[in-house]
């Protein structure tokens, strides 16, 4: 699993975003999840009990 996060400013409108992106190689298989929410959260726990 590797995992990147993003925090994107905008200064004008005084509003931050934060962008969480995964990549996760399980079965021969890759999968690509962009979260993206006005806080930061860490979904390490969800997506570790997900099954692919």
């Amino acid at each position: 699993m590797f995992r990147s996060i993003f925090q994107i400013d905008n200064f004008e409108k005084d509003i931050k975003i934060y962008s969480n992106f995964y990549i996760i190689s399980a079965n021969r298989q890759t999968f690509m999840i962009n979260l993206t929410t006005p806080f930061e959260v860490n979904f390490d726990r969800y997506i570790e009990k997900m099954k692919f």
